[in-house]
């Protein structure tokens, strides 16, 4: 008669062997409300939508927060803790946070429709914690997909405007230019250089790129006053015509407050645009010396 064999398999396969039963087990060991393969009785996380790949205590994974979920936070803590390159693995695992088959993207990345490469929310890669494009008011403006939507196109600046130069009210012609994305506040002098009875008059145009929609508002001589004047339309251009009349025997030079607010749009650029000394005749005064 044989004898039986006894086969003495390593620790460590054994305990391989445990883990990759465990979910059967758990089922075996009685209700699994949200079926993910670990019973009711073990289940940390009961309600894990369906089809999420769960550990043997039935939290997501990814879950690095104890909230049940894989989200941006625990996208966060994972990013803290690594200290190098990831190593290459051949299929990606989803929802483990992880850039298992390193195609710099995080987690189903291979079949979430979005590029190898392309920017996403936050300045973070296609992952299952985002979609890809940027939110609202977020913009690529360097061009730089590696650090996604980097700019904050409404972040509401305080007024600390940036002084572009000064131009003549009331003589000759000038202008002065800038262009810049996002909000942002400019300074301009307007300047008397006619001793003659002649208003002093200047036109500020700023022009969206395609796509993207900024606004226009003026104040007078400094942050604190109010808005005099102001142009909101979804036209490539928006116009403001700042005047007000010589007063006799003083000088009449001031300073114009120039206030470019996002409206919408992806990233791009405006440019902003003071003419000097232009032909508002007939147009109200906007702003009293």
């Amino acid at each position: 008669m044989k004898q039986k064999r006894r086969v003495l398999l390593p620790l460590a396969t054994t305990a391989a062997a445990a883990l990759a039963f465990w979910p059967l087990m758990a089922r075996a060991l009685g209700p699994d409300f949200d079926g993910d393969g670990v019973a009711d009785e073990f289940d940390d996380c009961p309600n894990t939508p369906a089809a999420t790949l769960v550990d043997a205590a039935g939290r997501p994974m990814g879950d690095l927060d104890g909230d049940c979920d894989a989200d941006l936070a625990d996208f966060d803590i994972f990013s803290q803790s690594v200290t190098g390159p990831l190593p290459p693995w051949t299929s990606e695992v989803c929802d483990d946070g992880l850039d298992n088959d390193d195609d710099q993207l995080v987690d189903c990345g291979d079949v979430d429709n979005c590029p190898v490469g392309a920017a996403c929310d936050q300045g973070l890669h296609c992952s299952q914690f985002q979609t890809c494009g940027c939110p609202p008011a977020y913009g690529d403006c360097d061009g730089n997909a590696g650090n996604g939507c980097e700019t904050l196109l409404n972040d509401n600046p305080a007024c600390d405007p940036a002084f572009l130069g000064f131009l003549s009210g009331d003589t000759g012609a000038g202008q002065l230019q800038v262009g810049g994305a996002g909000e942002a506040w400019y300074r301009v002098r307007l300047t008397e250089d006619n001793n003659d009875a002649v208003y002093l008059s200047a036109t500020v145009q700023l022009l969206s790129a395609p796509g993207t929609d900024y606004d226009l508002f003026l104040r007078c001589a400094a942050c604190g006053t109010s808005i005099v004047a102001s142009s909101t339309t979804t036209a490539p251009y928006d116009l403001v015509y700042p005047r007000w009349e010589d007063d006799w025997g003083e000088s009449d030079t001031l300073d114009l407050i120039i206030e470019v607010r996002w409206y919408s749009g992806a990233c791009g650029d405006y440019t902003l645009t003071v003419f000097g000394n232009t032909d508002l005749s007939a147009y109200p005064n906007t702003c009293n010396p």
